[in-house]
């Protein structure tokens, strides 16, 4: 069993407080929209979970030895097309609900990596 990496302070306290600055963006948005809105920003942020979770497998099992510099680059794209394409008037919807489930799954995921204590890629917390 490989051994597990934890992070320090630092990493962190920066990491709690750059989710609680995405919070702040996002809570007031969520507060705002309608349902409809928010039920596809669930439905975008536990596709992007389903999605992490599917590429964690397959990276973990068919190419454990990948680039880590490639592998940083494949787990930040995904979240950054979403958040890009998904801006008001954007592909994604259209209503601004991808870039909004983006920095909702960001937040999220660097709150669990601040309990987990996990030093690496923070989207595949």
């Amino acid at each position: 069993m490989a051994e597990r990496h934890r992070a320090g302070s630092i990493g962190r306290s920066m990491r709690l407080l750059v989710a609680l600055l995405l919070v702040i963006i996002d809570v007031p948005v969520l507060l705002r929209a309608g349902w409809r809105y928010n039920l596809s920003i669930l439905a975008l942020t536990l596709g992007l979970t389903l999605f992490y979770t599917l590429l964690h497998y397959v990276v973990s099992r068919h190419i454990p030895k990948l680039n880590s510099y490639l592998g940083a680059v494949l787990a930040v794209t995904p979240v950054f097309l979403v958040w890009f394409f998904g801006q008001g008037g954007g592909y994604l919807f259209g209503s601004g609900e991808g870039g909004t489930a983006a920095i909702t799954y960001v937040a999220l995921s660097l709150l669990i990596d601040v309990v987990r204590a996990d030093s690496g890629c923070e989207v595949m917390a």
